[in-house]
């Protein structure tokens, strides 16, 4: 939301948080500061939005345009690391060079950040979970024992499938590296 105000013969105009713009205004009447009615709302919403960055509007657009919600659009984040991740992993066991821990350590660490940014938008849903104030903190030290529970808490049965998929897309690496080998050998 912007705000404009006239302050001794200046327009200042708060379009953000943290922008300020100070522009001449002589048609205005000076003295204390009091909305200005010559510079609209809509003008400083339009100026704010075309500074956001390129990535991140086609992102909105892309989301809005296919109904995507940020819990999908995590899980496609999630199969996407762990694909890469997997493909590097095979491609490094079928050439026989040593795996670049590196690369291990980042993907294992977004998978898991992953994970848990899409348990947290889930149980935005689920009125029967709790949420404490440090809730993704919480989810992200104990994500391996919480994950679990969860998925039996909010889904029941069908719980046990979606964790499987977890299971498989985190273990995706090591399922590639046995494919490879058998079709090797």
């Amino acid at each position: 939301m912007a705000f404009t105000w006239v302050a001794a013969g200046r327009r200042v105009e708060l379009i953000g948080p943290v922008h300020i713009s100070l522009t001449n205004s002589a048609n205005c009447a000076s003295g204390a500061l009091k909305p200005c009615p010559q510079h609209s709302v809509e003008r400083s919403l339009r100026v704010n939005q075309r500074r956001k960055s390129a990535i991140t509007a086609a992102l909105e657009v892309w989301c809005h345009s296919n109904d995507m919600s940020r819990k999908t659009l995590l899980i496609v984040s999630l199969l996407g690391v762990s694909a890469v991740s997997s493909l590097l992993d095979g491609l490094f066991f079928q050439f026989a060079m040593a795996s670049r821990p590196a690369i291990a350590v980042l993907a294992d660490t977004l998978l898991a950040f992953l994970l848990v940014l899409w348990v947290v938008a889930d149980s935005k849903d689920h009125p029967q979970v709790v949420r404490p104030f440090d809730y993704g903190y919480l989810v992200l030290m104990i994500w391996p024992l919480y994950l679990p529970y969860y998925l039996l808490r909010t889904r029941g049965a069908a719980g046990l499938l979606s964790l499987a998929g977890f299971v498989g897309v985190l273990f995706m690496g090591f399922i590639i590296r046995l494919v490879i080998y058998s079709c090797v050998t």
